[in-house]
């Protein structure tokens, strides 16, 4: 509901609790990740887009937003090479 409404300091406490109770499920780190990114949050959200990829190679779109993320931050050789893991999933 947080998320929805784009109140995403309260959609991160949520998340954070949902996580508590199951931390396996690379969704709810995508989203989370989403959350931090909005707020210009990038280490934070670079944490949960790797928690998502560790849980499921697969998901592409984090991947590309670890992407964002290190592009961010300037960490452009970082950002290259999880953009070839996006590449691969999407």
């Amino acid at each position: 509901m947080h998320y929805n409404k784009k109140n995403f300091e309260e959609a991160i406490k949520s998340y954070k609790l949902a996580l508590g109770v199951n931390s396996y499920d690379p969704s709810s780190w995508f989203t989370l990740g989403i959350c931090h990114m909005a707020l210009k949050q990038m280490d934070e959200a670079l944490k949960c887009f790797s928690q998502s990829v560790s849980i499921d190679e697969s998901q592409g779109e984090a991947w590309g937003n670890l992407a964002s993320c290190y592009i961010a931050l300037k960490k452009f050789s970082e950002a290259y090479m999880t953009l070839e893991q996006a590449v691969k999933y999407c």
